[in-house]
């Protein structure tokens, strides 16, 4: 159970970090030194993360996951390499060596983009600054999620949790954190742009042409972060196995759903989970809003309206250019262009059905209650 929680909480911690590629500025002694001193509440939270046990049993699983993550999103570019390849160098230094792991980090982008010395020490500082401004801010929550997955573990250890326990805490860890995802991803984008302007021509040139994994990445990370908040935390989607976490019991996983909902699929329940791409599971979407927010008889025919509206384009979209879609085949389906269509479709359906509880069924759902 230690090294299923300690992913939880690093991935927690790459939110604060992620935000770690500022602009090409020297930086004086005196603010580095500033900077550091103001680092020092990112290296308590980190310490909390060698409760979990030894690093090096968290890499064992954090590594072979990457790969299949980059595998199973067909993340293949040159960008998209280099991505695979700094994420693996940096996760191989344990997080509580905090300036270890940011100067691993500087020297790999300083190697990409061909960066001076000077740019570098720019680099580095800046990457403080940003990640001390977000833990002025944002501390608090850190350390709080960081340590309610120690209580978790702690809960955990003699009682193996479900995946539906884990989902649940991920639900509540997503929502505590959005504020720190945004700020975390103005601040990603600021340090890119102050980037380039310190830069010539051809590093400015080398850092556009990874732009299109940069977008990538944020919009699966914002993608994920909205199905765990709705409850639709799934190990699959971040290249862990089940094997590997060893569930107490396990609900069906993402890659192996049940037949479409309301039809006898040789005994099968319907759909608990629901994917993007696959409007045959979008009314478990629909089933969980209701529950979360107690909907009342005519919200729930409101949302049953709009599940039916959306359903029904999505499907004729598919029927429509079958040929086209069906050579994409499983999880593919959820970045390939040629899909985008039925995602939106999902996408539309989410904020619609998320429109109608009144906030007072916001106020109870995020209560509990």
């Amino acid at each position: 159970m230690s090294r299923r929680l300690a992913i939880f909480a690093t991935i927690l911690l790459a939110c604060a970090t992620s935000a770690a590629q500022d602009d090409g500025a020297s930086t004086g002694k005196d603010e580095r030194e500033s900077s550091q001193n103001a680092l020092g509440p990112l290296q308590q939270i980190t310490r909390q993360l060698k409760k979990f046990g030894p690093w090096e049993d968290q890499l064992e699983m954090i590594e072979p996951a990457m790969d299949r993550l980059w595998e199973q999103n067909r993340w293949t570019d040159d960008g998209d390499r280099f991505a695979l390849n700094t994420a693996k160098e940096v996760a191989r230094i344990p997080p509580w060596r905090v300036m270890e792991r940011l100067g691993r980090f500087t020297n790999l982008v300083g190697e990409r983009y061909r960066l001076s010395d000077q740019q570098k020490t720019g680099l580095q500082g800046s990457i403080m600054r940003e990640t001390a401004g977000l833990l002025v801010k944002h501390g608090p929550t850190l350390m709080e999620q960081v340590r309610k997955a120690v209580a978790k573990n702690d809960e955990f250890r003699d009682h193996p949790p479900s995946r539906e326990d884990v989902a649940a805490f991920m639900a509540e860890w997503t929502r505590a954190t959005e504020p720190l995802h945004r700020d975390a991803l103005e601040a990603t984008e600021r340090i890119r742009a102050d980037l380039e302007r310190g830069m010539d021509p051809s590093q400015r040139e080398l850092v556009r042409r990874d732009l299109p994994t940069l977008e990538k990445l944020t919009r699966f990370a914002n993608d994920q972060r909205a199905e765990w908040a709705r409850g639709q935390w799934d190990p699959s989607d971040w290249g862990l196995r089940d094997e590997d976490l060893g569930w107490a019991s396990s609900g069906p996983s993402k890659t192996d759903l049940p037949g479409p909902p309301g039809k006898d699929a040789g005994g099968a329940e319907p759909a608990t989970r629901w994917l993007s791409y696959e409007p045959k599971t979008w009314i478990a979407y629909v089933r969980h809003a209701i529950a979360l927010y107690g909907l009342d008889e005519p919200q729930t025919a409101a949302a049953t309206s709009i599940h039916a509206e959306l359903l029904e384009r999505a499907t004729t979209f598919i029927d429509q250019r079958s040929d086209e879609l069906t050579v994409v085949k499983g999880d593919a389906r959820r970045i390939d262009a040629a899909w985008a269509p039925v995602r939106e479709c999902f996408r539309e359906l989410c904020e619609r059905v998320e429109a109608i509880p009144t906030q007072a069924q916001r106020d109870g759902a995020r209560s509990g209650k």
